[in-house]
């Protein structure tokens, strides 16, 4: 289990490819907005894909 406190600056530039098996639980506290710069598809198997920058992420 990972905590993570105080403010979360993240900047990801290029491409972000991730495969994630098993359980993922977040538990946020606290307001969370996240700008894209793109656009953010979803299909109906449930794979979301952002196309762009992701410019700010702050829990």
């Amino acid at each position: 289990m990972e905590e993570i406190t105080g403010n979360l600056n993240t900047k990801i530039d290029g491409d972000n490819i991730k495969n994630i098996k098993g359980n993922n639980i977040k538990n946020v506290k606290g307001n969370l907005s996240l700008s894209v710069d793109g656009t953010i598809d979803q299909t109906s198997d449930g794979v979301t894909t952002i196309k762009g920058s992701i410019i700010h992420l702050n829990p």
